[in-house]
């Protein structure tokens, strides 16, 4: 946490200042250590492998919250009703 009580930055957070981290600038990435790993050796290893494990929980989580959009999507409307979902406030398919 950082002073102010919020949770201090990842550090990809804090290298992409703020961009948003994405499937391909993760790739990008992983071209770049690679090529870097090919140079100098096996010194960029760890960096590499935490790169995989990112782009694979990004990977999880898109799909996931595709997921759960396509349920939305599929709920009839009296099955949303039930839990007080409003269909007007789910967004348009993709």
């Amino acid at each position: 946490m950082s002073a102010q009580g919020a949770p201090a930055p990842s550090w990809t957070e804090e290298i992409l200042d703020g961009d948003p981290i994405t499937v391909e600038r993760l790739d990008q990435a992983l071209l770049l250590v690679a090529y870097f790993m090919e140079r100098d050796g096996p010194v960029y290893a760890p960096l590499y492998e935490r790169l995989e494990r990112e782009l694979e929980v990004l990977k999880r989580t898109e799909a996931t919250v595709e997921r759960a959009h396509q349920r939305l999507l599929a709920a009839t409307v009296k099955q949303l009703a039930e839990v007080g979902i409003d269909r007007k406030r789910i967004a348009d398919p993709r």
